[in-house]
């Protein structure tokens, strides 16, 4: 899901609102498999979690956003990563934060362009309708602890709980 000054850099259009329908994808990820939103939608609601690989604020929100993913992997949705290159991005990337989802490959930023997400970490989340429920642009401790309700409620599950300690008080992005 980049350049120096932000996952886009002035690609593609302004992010979906809240309650529009989600643009539509198919991409390639990390475990071999190509996902198109269409397919994931018939599974249930879909977190999408944009990734500028060398971004530091990223380094410091993506272990949050991990742990997240992992109590809820057994949900009635998916939870996938975006990163902003191919393969060999991903396993740099994947090597020093150890991911528990899969990761979409976007080197031509059309995933993130279409999404609007211009910084990282950014989150969007769809209703299992393909609706925009949920749109996130950087990350603290209450942005995580919505996050953290919203896919528990979305996904079926109760809410788990989760330390966000460490996570700052005022939203940050890189």
């Amino acid at each position: 899901m980049l350049v120096a000054v932000g996952l886009r850099s002035g690609f593609g259009g302004p992010a979906p609102r809240q309650g529009a329908k989600a643009p539509g994808f198919s991409a390639k990820a990390s475990d071999g498999k190509t996902y198109s939103l269409d397919e994931l939608l018939g599974k249930g609601p879909v977190v999408l979690y944009f990734i500028k690989a060398d971004c530091p604020v990223n380094a410091d929100a993506v272990r949050h956003y991990n742990r997240i993913a992992e109590s809820y992997k057994d949900g009635k949705g998916t939870f996938l990563g975006v990163i902003n290159g191919e393969a060999l991005v991903y396993r740099d990337w994947q090597r020093r934060f150890k991911a528990p989802f899969a990761i979409l490959y976007d080197p031509e930023l059309k995933i993130i362009g279409s999404y609007g997400a211009e910084r990282s970490p950014w989150i969007v989340a769809l209703d299992k309708d393909g609706k925009v429920a949920l749109t996130q642009k950087g990350f603290s401790e209450k942005e995580l602890a919505k996050l953290n309700e919203h896919v528990a409620r979305a996904f079926g599950k109760p809410v788990a709980r989760i330390s966000f300690r460490g996570a700052p008080d005022v939203p940050r992005f890189g």
